[in-house]
């Protein structure tokens, strides 16, 4: 579900989680008396800070706060996730940031931005260009199609040898979920963008739909 957490794996193979909340911890190191963790953290509205944890609590203590003056001088997107019902009948998970600043009843632009990999995933993180992006007064789409990781090896495994077909599905009713779902979005304004497999599926995109009138592929794997 677009987490990343640290587990716990035993000599004998067992394995559960020391701590799995909605966020992206991108490092850890162990005390040597194996009592605290200091890791690193993200979340969808704050960058990078390390953090102490106490083994078998909850509550996380900050250690650096070099984000802090960043933060206070600007409005971050906060992402809404969503879920909808693939053609596969699989539930499919993503992320909705609205525009940064918004103004009643105007209509905003929609951009569409696709993962590489596939086999990879969008999760509980800071994603410093689409926050540039809101700043700008763009509204940002983004979920995890059939053939990202976190959502079970079947999932993954449903694209290979088979791009484009319902995995092209998934991110176009993702589009459509969302105009349905807010009626500031200008559906004649939409733009697509992707790295890597993302660069593929933006290409692909334009060779199958009109709908959008700006793309941007980048380091394209075709």
């Amino acid at each position: 579900q677009g987490s990343t957490g640290i587990y716990y794996f035993s000599i004998e193979g067992l394995a559960y989680p020391v701590r799995l909340e909605a966020e992206h911890i991108t490092n850890f190191s162990l005390h040597p008396n194996e009592s605290k963790l200091l890791l690193s953290r993200l979340s969808p509205v704050s960058p990078s800070e390390l953090y102490e944890m106490t083994l078998g609590e909850t509550e996380l203590k900050q250690i650096t706060f070099e984000h802090h003056d960043f933060l206070k001088e600007h409005i971050v997107s906060e992402p809404e996730p969503f879920s909808f019902q693939s053609k596969d009948g699989d539930e499919v998970h993503g992320w909705f940031m609205k525009p940064s600043k918004m103004e009643e009843g105007k209509k905003y632009p929609l951009i569409l931005e696709v993962h590489g990999g596939p086999h990879a995933m969008y999760g509980h993180t800071y994603f410093h260009e689409f926050q540039m992006l809101a700043s700008e007064g763009y509204a940002i789409v983004y979920i995890n199609p059939h053939g990202s990781h976190g959502y079970g090896q079947m999932f993954t495994d449903r694209v290979r040898g088979n791009y484009g077909d319902v995995d092209y599905d998934d991110v176009m009713q993702a589009v459509d979920h969302v105009l349905n779902a807010y009626d500031f979005l200008d559906e004649t304004r939409l733009g697509v963008t992707g790295g890597s497999y993302g660069g593929f599926m933006t290409n692909w995109i334009v060779g199958q739909t009109d709908r959008f009138l700006a793309a941007v592929t980048q380091r394209s794997i075709s």
